[in-house]
């Protein structure tokens, strides 16, 4: 597939929506999703998730005036790209990520969290507290270093649990 896709960011949450948006302006949108467990309080339930939240991607084919089109609606934060010009993608990686989530195979998603990155712990009784990533353990959990009070606590965390901060 020789058609250039562009990333777009999207407020949290407000994925679908956009996605109706788009589609209904006659552009080609993919929003990769995946089974996820959520978290409720009382139960844990199955539910259809984005794969990467916050983010679509358009095909606009031959298309002129897109971006405009698309960085005016409602929800959208910007197309990716270079000193505000969109960037297209590299070329095969959205087809090779729908062919992925088609074949219905088992898949696991890679941090690209490591030792020294910065987070915010976004869940649990941490959250809001700031840390570095130490190290990260068999158990697939991220070992985040908090400093309180002039001292250093390492907590074990999910990577769900953290955002990574610059």
């Amino acid at each position: 597939m020789s058609a250039e896709w562009y990333a777009v960011h999207i407020k949290s949450n407000h994925e679908r929506v956009v996605r109706d948006i788009l589609e209904r302006m006659e552009l080609t949108v993919f929003l990769p999703e995946k089974l996820t467990l959520s978290r409720r309080r009382d139960r844990r339930k199955t539910i259809l998730a984005p794969l990467f939240p916050g983010y679509l991607f358009v095909e606009p084919g031959a298309r002129i005036g897109w971006a405009r089109e698309v960085v005016t609606t409602r929800s959208v934060v910007r197309i990716l790209g270079q000193g505000g010009h969109p960037m297209p993608m590299f070329k095969n990686e959205v087809e090779s990520l729908r062919i992925l989530l088609e074949s219905g195979e088992n898949f696991k998603e890679i941090s690209y969290l490591g030792p020294g990155d910065a987070v915010r712990i976004d869940d649990g009784p941490l959250t809001g507290a700031e840390g570095k990533v130490i190290r990260i353990s068999r158990k697939e959990h991220l070992v985040v270093s908090v400093a309180l009070l002039q001292r250093s606590v390492a907590v074990e965390l999910s990577e769900k649990q953290v955002v990574k901060i610059s």
